[in-house]
């Protein structure tokens, strides 16, 4: 993370996590704390999830940004919804950072679309938003993308879309590629 480090647990900082069992129908919830350290405050984490309708997945998370300064410090909430009918899942997500510093808040808004043609082929078309505090403009990508796996191996291919890539509206921060990758798995 180029802002801070998330108060959850990781190996090698001290910290401790909690995941617990299926309170009820579908839901769990996590929590985390992160101690003190010679460069950064402690920090917390709670999240939770709700998967009790079949198709339907809920996630809510809110956790502190650990920063080596108050002003790179902060808090981050997230919330993902996906609903799988079928062959066809569609997911939202936002999420929400507030750093201390100025300029260094950021909101990112996706969606996205996949469909399971096959056993082998998939495709999925996504979206994603993203603000930036002081930003003269928001970031827009764009992707489409299918895959095919045969055995072992699967194949991707997709074509990606940038606008204002860097918050501006300089022509330079505009950009469209594709993409062609392949994986085996042994």
């Amino acid at each position: 993370n180029a802002q801070g480090n998330y108060a959850t647990a990781s190996a090698g900082n001290n910290s401790f996590y909690y995941s617990s069992p299926e309170l009820m129908d579908g839901l769990t919830l996590q929590a985390s704390y992160m101690p003190q350290g010679s460069n950064r405050v402690s920090g917390t984490g709670i999240g939770a999830q709700y998967s009790g309708i079949d198709g339907l997945t809920i996630k809510y998370a809110n956790a502190d940004i650990v920063g080596t300064t108050a002003a790179a410090s902060g808090d981050s909430t997230v919330i993902n919804v996906s609903y799988a009918y079928g062959p066809v899942t569609i997911t939202y997500s936002d999420m929400a950072s507030d750093i201390e510093a100025s300029d260094s808040d950021f909101d990112i808004t996706s969606y996205a679309v996949s469909y399971t043609v096959s056993d082998e082929i998939s495709i999925t078309y996504g979206t994603e938003d993203v603000t930036q505090e002081g930003g003269t403009s928001e970031a827009e990508y764009e992707t489409m993308s299918v895959s095919y796996t045969a055995g072992g191996m699967t194949v991707t291919a997709g074509v990606h879309d940038a606008e204002n890539a860097n918050f501006g509206t300089a022509s330079n921060q505009d950009y469209e590629k594709w993409t062609l990758g392949a994986s085996f798995a042994f």
